[in-house]
């Protein structure tokens, strides 16, 4: 979800909970903004986490093909260092 996507989410939020103050009282209108802080910070923090997640296993498989090549060619791999 681009942050575009997220201003506009949290603009018509912002909106909803502003409309249900007004009309129904603060009470609804507290109740429905921590209702969507709680459904849309986990659905954005979700998605920013697959995103991350396939960005890791991504480079794990690039470091994998590389290091299978390097012992098809008989190189030795690089010692760990003892940091």
């Amino acid at each position: 979800m681009g942050k575009h996507q997220v201003l506009i989410a949290a603009i018509i939020a912002a909106a909803v909970v502003v409309t249900l103050g007004l009309l129904l009282g603060w009470q609804w209108g507290a109740g429905v903004l921590i209702g969507l802080g709680a459904g849309l910070g986990t659905w954005i923090g979700a998605r920013a986490g697959n995103k991350r997640a396939k960005e890791t296993d991504e480079y794990r498989e690039q470091w994998l093909n590389k290091r299978s090549k390097r012992q098809i060619s008989g190189q030795k791999p690089p010692e760990p260092s003892d940091t």
